[in-house]
């Protein structure tokens, strides 16, 4: 009986883990469509959307942090960030675009403002896990950590305000000093809220009512805000690649507002199957939209017109379609491909 009961628990548990991973690949699914959305969309849909799109990744990111550095960490980090950035950029740039020249800036100054897309994130992201890596060392307990934290973004806050107001909408034009090698500017900004995923996750398991309190205040402030914006005269911009966030209190309501609403509509999702196993592989095939929305947008746009939610659906869906079936048949390789070598480009093909 007691051995039933210790099985029954353990069923339980994976059952939970299984649903919180599948939370976890919805989030991220729904993520990825918000930054398309944000790229096609009308103006003011478009800044809403940036209000948390991105701080949202890295908040999602820290949640799923688990280790301290270590050389082995960060050889690993390397492989899962760098080579995506590399392969994408010279897929995109150089076969399907010939632009040889963005490419080189790409691996050379890690894209950021020197180049239209999103090279910049992989980057960012990179960069931020490391960093956060080596604060865990120092063992600080959670208050510091939370300290650091909005010290960080209160920097970040002062220095976007100080340094990027008054700029000409292309970023292209900027002059080389605004444009940082690998969006190291906005590391400190990410960091934030990296810190903010982490600790969040730990102290909502100890906090649990009080969490859920928390989130439904900051979904209601971010609700508001979007009405303010709508009735109102109401603006604020977020851009997370052109360090754009001025303004510390709306950076610290309206992404992690943002962030909440986006977190209990994953878990909502969860309860309908086909939506959730949808969402659940478009986040899983994530990076493969974010790199190649841009370019296929540009490419359709130039050839047909089409209403923007059109350009969201092709956005999202033509990349996940042929990444994901790209990956199956990888994942079905051939039995006699099946040796150390070919194990090693294939491992280094399904982190696409």
């Amino acid at each position: 009986m007691g051995i039933l009961i210790k099985f029954d628990k353990i069923n339980v548990m994976n059952t939970i883990l299984t649903e919180k991973k599948s939370d976890r690949d919805i989030l991220r699914g729904l993520l990825i469509i918000s930054v398309v959305i944000g790229h096609c969309s009308p103006n003011w849909i478009s800044q809403v959307i940036y209000w948390f799109h991105m701080p949202a990744f890295f908040i999602l990111s820290g949640e799923l942090h688990k280790s301290v550095y270590s050389k082995e960490y960060l050889k690993r980090k390397a492989v899962n960030f760098l080579w995506p950035l590399f392969a994408y950029s010279f897929a995109i740039e150089v076969i399907w675009q010939n632009k040889i020249l963005n490419f080189l800036k790409i691996i050379i100054l890690g894209g950021g403002r020197y180049v239209t897309g999103v090279y910049w994130f992989l980057p960012v992201l990179f960069f931020t896990e490391i960093l956060y890596s080596l604060l865990l060392k120092l063992k600080l307990d959670d208050k510091k950590l939370w300290l650091i934290s909005m010290l960080l973004l209160a920097a970040s806050s002062v220095y976007s305000y100080a340094f990027y107001r008054g700029l000409p909408n292309n970023y292209l034009e900027w002059p080389d000093i605004k444009k940082v090698p690998w969006n190291l500017d906005v590391v400190a900004f990410a960091l934030s809220y990296y810190i903010f995923g982490h600790l969040g996750k730990k102290n909502k398991r100890v906090l649990l009512d009080k969490a859920k309190i928390i989130e439904s205040l900051l979904s209601i402030f971010f609700i508001v805000a979007i009405i303010c914006k709508i009735v109102t005269t109401f603006e604020y911009r977020i851009d997370v690649k052109l360090a754009i966030y001025p303004n510390f209190l709306f950076n610290l309501f309206l992404p992690v507002g943002g962030y909440c609403i986006m977190n209990q509509m994953a878990h909502l999702i969860t309860k309908w199957q086909i939506i959730g196993r949808v969402l659940s592989d478009i986040g899983k095939n994530s990076l493969s939209i974010m790199f190649s929305h841009l370019p296929l947008i540009s490419f359709i746009s130039s050839h047909i017109t089409v209403a923007w939610w059109f350009k969201v659906i092709l956005g999202v869906f033509i990349p996940y379609i042929l990444v994901g079936n790209l990956k199956k048949l990888i994942s079905k390789r051939n039995h006699y491909l099946r040796t150390e070598r070919w194990d090693g480009i294939f491992r280094l093909l399904m982190r696409l």
